[in-house]
C-alpha cells in the first residue's frame, strides 16, 4: 500500500515541525507516584531543541553516537529528537540495565566501529557527557 505524499517524510526530525504546529496538544502523560505529568508537543519541541544545543555545546557532532539510557518519558522522547536534530545517532539502552552493562556495551560498540566520539544521556536525558574510547 502506497501512502499519500502528504504523509511521506524525508526523515523523522521533520516531526518537530508537527510538534510545533500542535504546540498545546497533549503528547505524553506520565505518572510518577501519585502525580500526573502532562507534556505537550510544544514542550517536546522545546526540550528537543535544548538537548540538541546541549550536545553541540559539548562537542557532539553529526555522525557521533549518543546512548540514551532512561525510562520512557517526555524527556526521553525529547532527547531522542534532539539527537535527530543534531544529526547524531541515538542508541537506546534498556532502562533496567545497570551502569556496568551500559559502559561495556558502549565501549564494545565503539571499538567495533573503529572508535570515535560517543556520549551518554541518562536519567531521561537530563545529563550528558562526552566519553572517549579509552
Amino acid at each position: 500500500m502506497d501512502l499519500p505524499e502528504q504523509f511521506m517524510r524525508d526523515n523523522l526530525a521533520t516531526l518537530i515541525d508537527d510538534f510545533r504546529r500542535f504546540d498545546r496538544e497533549t503528547a505524553v502523560v506520565h505518572f510518577r507516584g501519585n502525580r500526573r505529568h502532562v507534556s505537550t508537543y510544544g514542550d517536546l519541541a522545546r526540550l528537543a531543541g535544548r538537548f540538541a544545543a546541549f550536545l553541540a555545546e559539548h562537542g557532539i557532532v553529526e555522525g557521533d553516537r549518543v546512548l540514551l539510557w532512561a525510562e520512557n518519558s517526555a524527556e526521553w522522547i525529547a532527547a531522542f529528537y534532539g539527537c535527530l536534530l543534531r544529526g547524531v545517532l541515538a542508541v537506546p539502552l534498556d532502562a533496567a540495565g545497570n551502569r556496568r552493562i551500559c559502559r561495556s556495551r558502549g565501549r564494545g560498540r565503539s571499538s567495533q566501529t573503529g572508535g570515535g566520539r560517543r556520549a551518554s544521556a541518562g536519567q531521561a536525558g537530563r545529563r550528558a557527557y562526552r566519553a572517549t574510547n579509552s
